[in-house]
């Protein structure tokens, strides 16, 4: 069991709740997103601070993909931290909006002359997925004329390239960059594009008397954290776009804890972490131009982004800031 608490003492005081009732959920281990041990993975720290400020704790338990259904099914866990959704599924399960979207790509050997740009690309080949995953309609369209290897999960999928048994395995991109970093994907190669988008869920068993309250309370609260930069906290990154108010425009959400020395400029490229599928379509389009987007300091929306670094930061230290001397209107009143 994991209990995990809120995110942080300043949230925890900035969001004061009554006693918790603690929520039974269950994953499978799915590094950077849930992690076997005391360390929180990305999910587990998204959902449960969403829970935390609705008033619930999360007492979080690891174990086996089928294992973890089975139990939601039958009532005795109340959810799942990170799922993917179908209509199977939706049977036994109350979703909440997505809090994440997963980017699928191929993993092939390194020695290999093949590069997948497409599920097209996979036709034929020996391609590894993992059993009772519910990767979508494309894929599994795709997997028709795919010569399918199921394993047990991503690590076996990536192994399963590694020893010749299949020729390409289909994995999300920052599990796959995880693997790497963690040594366990030597001598494969990450495709650099994105064969299809799968959003990430947090979902209560419908035999939990409150499932769709829990799940109401957890999109309102997610909102918020959106807003207030506290998911660019928990996922490290700089600036997270994302349409804030759902308007149509999008947004720049600022981690406001980084200091101006260390942030990415977030009219770069790799600046800037699209937090939706749609967002993450809208800001790589060739012709992408938005003429006034907002930029989001702990819940407050600027309309520049000298005003929202002048707002986390302060007009003199910003004016003084040579590395955004070219963005930001006081650069030519600058002083030493």
């Amino acid at each position: 069991m994991k209990l995990i608490p809120g995110f942080s003492l300043l949230v925890a005081l900035a969001f004061p709740v009554q006693a918790a009732e603690s929520l039974n959920l269950a994953n499978d281990p799915w590094p950077p997103f849930v992690i076997e041990g005391e360390e929180a993975g990305t999910a587990e720290a998204l959902v449960c601070e969403a829970l935390r400020r609705s008033g619930w704790d999360c007492d979080i338990s690891v174990d086996h993909w089928p294992e973890v259904l089975a139990g939601t099914r039958s009532g005795e866990r109340d959810g799942v931290v990170a799922i993917w959704k179908s209509e199977e599924r939706e049977t036994y399960l109350v979703f909440s909006d997505p809090y994440l979207t997963n980017r699928m790509i191929a993993i092939t050997a390194a020695d290999s002359a093949f590069s997948p740009g497409s599920l097209n690309d996979l036709a034929g080949r020996r391609v590894a997925l993992v059993a009772d995953f519910a990767y979508g309609d494309e894929i599994t369209a795709a997997r028709a004329s795919m010569d399918v290897t199921e394993v047990e999960d991503d690590l076996a999928a990536i192994q399963a390239v590694q020893s010749g048994q299949a020729q390409a395995a289909i994995i999300d991109e920052l599990i796959a960059r995880q693997m790497v970093d963690d040594g366990l994907a030597e001598g494969v190669t990450l495709s650099g594009a994105a064969l299809s988008f799968r959003e990430l869920h947090f979902a209560v068993s419908r035999q939990h008397p409150q499932a769709q309250q829990i799940v109401d309370d957890f999109n309102q609260s997610f909102q918020v954290m959106l807003e207030d930069g506290t998911v660019n906290e928990i996922l490290e990154i700089d600036w997270l776009v994302t349409d804030v108010g759902r308007d149509g425009d999008l947004d720049f959400v600022l981690r406001a804890s980084i200091s101006p020395d260390q942030l990415a400029d977030p009219h770069l490229p790799g600046g800037v972490y699209a937090h939706g599928q749609s967002d993450h379509l809208e800001l790589a389009h060739p012709e992408w131009q938005t003429a006034s987007p907002g930029y989001q300091v702990g819940g407050v929306e600027h309309d520049s982004l000298s005003a929202a670094l002048e707002s986390a930061y302060g007009r003199k230290r910003v004016c003084g800031y040579e590395q955004w001397s070219s963005h930001i209107v006081c650069a030519e009143t600058k002083t030493r």
